[in-house]
């Protein structure tokens, strides 16, 4: 039983990783295309256009599609860091093994 809690929690601590990366990933484009919008907002030439508040407004829908990408991101690692948790509590003999989960 411990040998699995061991390879259980490698394999997590690998998905865990892995989700913090694409979480990174997510939230440095929300900031790329948070700054184009203020760049183009800045212009007062921008502002004026018709054809650069259309972008504004395309880069305010792929900000928002961004943005709920992120909010996912960082609570698919929010489950991954419970699920961790729960695989120490349990290897230390806190836990019991097939318990419900916090939240269950």
């Amino acid at each position: 039983a411990l040998t699995k809690l061991v390879n259980d929690g490698q394999t997590f601590r690998v998905q865990l990783e892995a989700a913090r990366q694409e979480e990174l990933t997510a939230f440095r484009n929300v900031q790329h295309l948070q700054s184009k919008i203020l760049a183009l907002l800045a212009s007062p030439e921008a502002r004026e256009s018709g054809e650069c508040l259309d972008m504004i407004a395309g880069l305010k829908v792929r900000l928002a599609e961004s943005e709920s990408k992120w909010r996912s991101c960082v609570q698919a690692a929010g489950v991954l860091r419970d699920r961790l948790d729960i695989i120490a509590q349990e290897a230390d003999g806190g836990g019991v093994v097939g318990s419900p989960s916090k939240g269950d």
